[in-house]
Order: C-alpha cells, then structure tokens, then sequence
C-alpha cells in the first residue's frame, strides 16, 4: 500500500470511530473489589448511602461489627433507603422509611409493623471485606481474589483526599505505566521502567525509577531520584511504595477509584510516610521525628493532589485507542491492558 493509501485507510478508520463514537469498549463497571467507606465512617447504629458501580448502595454496621452493603432500594416496594431519603439503621437492622419493613445484615427481611416478614423480601446484598480500615465491596458476582492486608508498623496515619473525574477506572492506573507523559505533564526529567511487568492472576506488579522535582510552588527547586513498586488487585485497588534514598523519606500511596455511573468516577487516595530504616530523614531535622514525619505526609499528600490535578483535563477528554500507535519507550501499556481484559466485559 502506497503512503497515500496508508494515510486513506487510517482517515476512513478515524472517520468510522467518530460516526460509531464510544469512549470506551467495555463496561464502565469492571468485575472487582471497589472502596465503599472506611472503617471508621461505619460506626454501629452509622447508614451510609451512595452510588456505586452503576447502583444506589446503603452500608452499615451491625452492633456485633458486622457490615452489610447492601442496594439501596427496598425489595417491597423499591423505596430507596438511604439517609437522605429518610433510611435509619435501629437496633442494627435497616429500616425502610416507607413502610418500616427492617432488614438484617444478611439482607433478609427480619420485620414488618403489621404482618409477618414475607419470606421471598430479602436485600440484593454484595460481598465485603475490611483491609487496613477501609471496608470494600465486590461487584460482579461471587469474589474470585482477595484483597491484602498491608502491615503498617511504624508509618504515619493515612491522610486522605477524594476527588472527581469523568474517565474509566482503567485510566488511572494506566498513567502510571506511561512513561513518557511524565515528563510532558508532571516536570519529571528521567523515568526508566525497571524490568517486565509481573502478572499473577489478579495481582499486577511493575517498578519505576525516577528523576524529578515536586509540583510544590515553595519546593521546585529540588531535586531527587526515587524507586517506586506499584500493585493493583484488580481495578479498584492501586498500591504503590517510593523510596528516595536522597530524602530518607518512604511513601505509601492508595488509589482507590469507584465507578459511580457511566464516566463519573470517585477516586479516594490516601498517603502516608516513614522515615527509612537504614537513613534518618534528610528534611527538617530539627523538628521532633513525630511531627517532621506528619509534617512531610502532609507535604505528601499536597503533591498527591497536585499531580492528580495535572491529569484531571486528559482524563476528562480523551478517548480509549484499541491500537495505540506506541513509541518503545511508552512503558508496558499494552501489557496492562492485557492484565485488565479479566475484569472488563466488551458493551
């Protein structure tokens, strides 16, 4: 095929992907774990109600500790039973504000005012779990993983944020293989991918080396390498560790995306920080070590937010390419996306 033609046939294919435009080929709401709430925003007698992978949930506690996230809308005659529509938990049950039918957290329906519970009323509940007091819930049928407990002695208390995007979930995680980008949105002048990308069933594994500065306006000026480990289990759970042996600091960051409805997407991070074993921190040495460490996770968490934002206008914009036309040294996307077939079903 001569070039003319090479360039006609890829004017026709982008031509045909506007006329049958989708920004993406797959579900909005991919199988997996996803953030519900954390721990402590789940105390007993506490309702919790938001819109979750496509659905209306309400969460909640029972006096034993046990939790139920469950759909939000009542089995007798779909009144929606989250806080704001005027649902209450009572004696550890969820009371319906229409007809004051009480479900338990197993989502059977324990008591009706005025007659006896019908035995088929029951809640379309979904799988929890609890990791490093955040409680979590599966969406898309029985759980095929588990989620990790992450042992933090000695770190910092997570310093949490949220924010919003309208993009898929796979995009997240995604930036953080692609290379390249960091230079031209984020300031960092060397990134270098080190080794393969390793896949074992739902857990992804890669690392990167970087040389960089900080988006921080007061701290531009300084400069510094880093190795960074990141995790996924499955698409709603990001894990990934920094450390910088020319600040003595150890980063811990979580990304925890949940799909709300088509592109709106709520991501809660949170981040915390120790001082490295084997090197005494190399900033503010004059505070006390308790609050130089909460100082920096605090300084942490302001370049967290900083970066997101970087990203916010691409994501909100682009579009997913099945066949990206990728230089070789964009990083392991394409291996990536591979890891994330498992959870997409095609729409």
């Amino acid at each position: 095929m001569t070039d003319n033609g090479a360039h006609q046939s890829r004017r026709q294919t982008v031509a045909m992907e506007t006329l049958t435009y989708k920004r993406y080929p797959f579900s909005y709401f991919p199988t997996g774990w996803y953030y519900v709430a954390r721990s402590k925003e789940l105390r007993p007698g506490k309702l919790v109600g938001q819109q979750w992978c496509g659905v209306h949930i309400v969460a909640w506690r029972n006096e034993e500790g046990k939790v139920c996230v469950a759909d939000a809308y009542c089995p007798h005659l779909g009144a929606r039973m989250t806080p704001e529509a005027g649902g209450r938990v009572v004696d550890g049950r969820l009371k319906c504000p229409f007809h004051g039918f009480e479900y338990d957290v197993s989502g059977a329906c324990m008591h009706t005012p005025n007659a006896p519970p019908p035995r088929t009323c029951e809640l379309v509940t979904y799988p929890t779990c609890e990791r490093n007091d955040v409680v979590f819930a599966y969406h898309g049928g029985e759980p095929k993983f588990e989620l990790p407990f992450i042992d933090d002695e000695g770190w910092t208390l997570r310093i949490w944020g949220k924010k919003t995007f309208n993009t898929h979930i796979q995009e997240i995680p995604e930036n953080a293989l692609d290379l390249n980008h960091f230079q031209f949105v984020h300031g960092v002048n060397e990134v270098e991918e080190t080794g393969t990308p390793e896949v074992n069933g739902q857990h992804f594994y890669t690392a990167i080396d970087t040389r960089g500065r900080l988006n921080l306006p007061f701290a531009r000026h300084l400069q510094f390498d880093s190795h960074v480990d990141f995790h996924m289990w499955g698409l709603g759970y990001f894990f990934f560790e920094t450390t910088s042996p020319d600040t003595g600091v150890e980063t811990r960051s979580w990304l925890f995306g949940v799909p709300q409805r088509d592109a709106l997407l709520t991501l809660n991070y949170a981040v915390a920080v120790r001082e490295n074993p084997s090197q005494r921190l190399q900033v503010l040495k004059w505070l006390p070590t308790q609050w130089r460490t909460l100082l920096v996770c605090k300084l942490v968490h302001m370049e967290t937010s900083l970066t997101l934002e970087q990203d916010r206008e691409i994501w909100n914009s682009k579009r997913f390419r099945a066949s990206p036309r990728l230089a070789n040294t964009d990083g392991s996307i394409l291996a990536y996306r591979r890891y994330c077939q498992q959870f997409n079903a095609p729409i």
